[in-house]
């Protein structure tokens, strides 16, 4: 951007592509006539030679020259040192092809010190004449042409340049003294850095166990109890269940803060991590041989770990492992609190919590535990009501007989917690927990549990008991269990009833009639139909028979067929079989039931024999027309007059057991009168040779 005017300054001439122009060659003297000859008769320096112009192949080996500084910028060296070098060797090799220029010899030899002193000093005017002018040979500009093909431009000439070899001009440049590059770290902050290291690693390295040294160290020698509880927190923050053994081996020493501590420690180890059952152990190891203050102290802590094992609330489903891990270390607790419960023990503090914690853990044993405790009649009256208060809570089966000794016993109010404890047993405990009461020696309990099992149904547990208290040896069980048969099931085949029917009880028999009338499968309706060759009488009779009338539909010869053959087989049951036959085949016909109940074995087995044919013609007749209507499928009308007279014989045979029916079974003659019309039609068909869709 050009210069204001009105700024007043003036803007420097410039020259091709804005750079200022060249300096111009001075002008030569005119030297004077005495000057020039003496020149001339005595040259005092030889002529300059000219210089070989640059040939192509030199001009090319040339490198080129840098640009020259824009303006503003300072004067740049024409070419790089190693440009230099490169360019001399090529001024090298330009003299070598050149041919050499002849050489004037001196025609005289120098003048003397004498004859300069006559002589004088040459005017520098003359000088100048005499000298002729120097022409510089400016050497063809570089085609500098860029890289991507567009057209060059000559190289700049930095000002201050000299001519060199052959007129070039050499830019003289200052030589600079060679940078040094600084380092990143001097020697000391590299000393420095190292020792900082190895410090840091030290650190890291002795941390955890200075700091274990140190909490140990105040653990043991703490004056208060909250400093050393502070250590064991600060132990168990950083080593979890891993400083265990640290506590383990505090816990039954005599100093009484650091058993304290020790035991807070180990509280948190098993309450907090898996390494619970480790610590219930040592507990329970330490309790017997620790004083009054240490067994409370070990007792309170040892609860606090069972009640956070029983705790689930908050927390995802635990694996069957975990359950069982847990139920083991209550038990292991269960196993230390109840000598610290016992009358044995002197200390009432201790005996309390003990109790407590017992009151709170539902494993075998501590129910009987607390009714032995709650039923003392010397006990701590404290000791009685908090062991009575948790009865219900802990009951389990293996209590049972306990239980139902304590709702038989004289204080009422243990009476009262005990049934409660025991509905709570019979209604939320799982079947398979109790069979084993089942062969409880009291009658009371096993009446109890079966009372229960009866109200489960689709419970193979419940199946299991019931087939058992079926052969109880108690009548009002075995009742019992009968009646729960319809609800429960029984596991095993439905056989197992048939002794129940000829039992000795009749209550017992009355209540098998009544379950045999309630079941729908096709065993217990074999069995019922069975049933009547016992030779059934009074009540047991009326029972079997108002079974079998709520299973009979009808009349159905396979069950008539079944109760038939007793009239030979037991003919001392003789009217309950007859009966039996009577509402087997009543069919609903009520007139038909009084006229039955008066036959006779003898009549009984003519009517059998009678029925027996009919039914057989009635089946031979009936499987012969479906062959009639196979054949018309395959065949075509030609065969439809044969077929029609095969079809009127059957037709016939159906008409003569509609004459057998007469006089005994009018009922019936309905059934048979259907079953001729169904059949008629078919033979209308064949006689008209209709086409008939015999597939219909």
């Amino acid at each position: 951007m050009g210069v204001p005017k009105f700024l007043g300054v003036k803007k420097p001439a410039s020259g091709r592509f804005g750079r200022p122009p060249a300096p111009k060659a001075p002008e030569p003297v005119p030297l004077a006539p005495e000057d020039q000859a003496l020149l001339s008769s005595e040259p005092l320096l030889p002529e300059p030679q000219p210089s070989p112009t640059p040939t192509q192949e030199s001009q090319a080996k040339r490198p080129l020259a840098p640009p020259s500084p824009r303006k503003g910028e300072g004067a740049a060296p024409l070419t790089t040192p190693s440009a230099a070098k490169e360019e001399g060797a090529g001024l090298a090799a330009e003299a070598a092809e050149a041919p050499p220029a002849p050489v004037a010899e001196a025609a005289t030899a120098p003048p003397t010190p004498a004859a300069k002193a006559a002589a004088g000093p040459p005017a520098p005017a003359a000088e100048a004449a005499a000298a002729p002018p120097a022409k510089p040979v400016q050497p063809p500009a570089p085609n500098l042409a860029p890289k991507n093909g567009a057209p060059g431009r000559p190289a700049r000439r930095a000002e201050g340049a000299e001519p060199g070899v052959n007129g070039r001009r050499i830019m003289k440049r200052p030589a600079r003294p060679p940078v040094r590059k600084a380092a990143l770290f001097s020697t000391q902050q590299k000393i420095l850095a190292g020792v900082a290291a190895v410090l840091i690693a030290a650190v890291a390295i002795g941390y955890k166990p200075f700091l274990r040294y140190w909490h140990t160290k105040t653990l043991d020698e703490a004056p208060d109890l909250s400093s050393r509880k502070a250590a064991a927190d600060a132990l168990f923050e950083y080593w979890g269940a891993g400083i265990l053994y640290i506590f383990e081996a505090r816990v039954a020493k005599p100093d009484p803060l650091a058993r304290e501590a020790a035991a807070y420690g180990m509280e948190l180890v098993g309450r907090k991590t898996p390494a619970y059952q480790e610590v219930v152990e040592r507990f329970k190891e330490v309790l017997p041989a620790a004083d009054a203050r240490g067994k409370l102290i070990f007792v309170r802590a040892l609860a606090n770990i069972t009640s956070a094992l029983i705790d689930t609330r908050g927390l995802d489903k635990p694996t069957p492992e975990q359950t069982e891990s847990k139920a083991k270390a209550v038990k292991t607790a269960v196993e230390a609190f109840i000598p610290c419960a016992g009358a044995a023990e002197q200390n009432m503090d201790v005996r309390l919590a003990a109790v407590g914690a017992l009151c709170g853990l539902r494993s075998e044993g501590v129910c009987k535990e607390l009714i032995k405790l709650a039923g003392a009649e010397t006990g701590e009256l404290r000791i009685r009501e908090r062991a009575r208060a948790g009865i219900p809570a802990t009951a389990l089966p293996d209590a049972a007989s306990e239980l139902l000794a304590a709702m038989n016993g004289a204080d009422k109010e243990l009476s009262a917690v005990a049934k409660e404890a025991f509905i709570r047993i019979r209604d939320e405990t799982p079947s398979r927990q109790l069979l084993p009461l089942l062969s409880d020696p009291a009658d009371e309990i096993r009446r109890q549990i079966v009372e229960a099992l009866g109200k489960r149904s689709n419970d193979d547990g419940a199946k299991q008991g019931i087939s058992t208290a079926l052969k109880d040896k108690a009548p009002e069980i075995r009742i019992l269990a009968l009646k729960a048969v319809p609800r429960t099931g029984i596991s095993g085949p439905t056989s197992q009833l048939e002794a129940l029917v000829k039992d000795s009880d009749e209550n017992v028999r009355i209540a098998a009639a009544e379950t045999l009338a309630e079941l729908r499968d096709p065993e217990s309706k074999t069995l019922l139909l069975q049933s009547f060759k016992n030779d059934l009488q009074g009540k047991t009779l009326e029972a079997y028979i108002t079974a079998l009338g709520k299973r009979s539909a009808g009349k159905v010869i396979s069950e008539i067929a079944i109760v038939m053959p007793l009239l030979d087989s037991n003919p001392t049951a003789e009217s309950s079989i007859r009966e039996a036959l009577v509402l087997l085949t009543r069919n609903n016909v009520p007139e038909r039931e009084a006229q039955r109940r008066a036959w006779d074995a003898g009549r009984w087995k003519a009517w059998w024999a009678k029925f027996t044919e009919r039914e057989k013609m009635k089946e031979a007749a009936v499987a012969e027309i479906e062959k009639i209507k196979d054949s018309g499928k395959k065949q075509d009308r030609s065969t439809y007059p044969q077929l029609k007279e095969a079809l009127e014989k059957q037709l016939d045979v159906l008409e003569l057991c509609k004459e057998k029916c007469k006089p005994d079974d009018l009922e019936d003659m309905e059934a048979l009168k259907l079953l001729v019309e169904k059949y008629t039609v078919v033979k209308e068909f064949l006689i008209k040779g209709a086409s008939y869709d015999l597939r219909k």
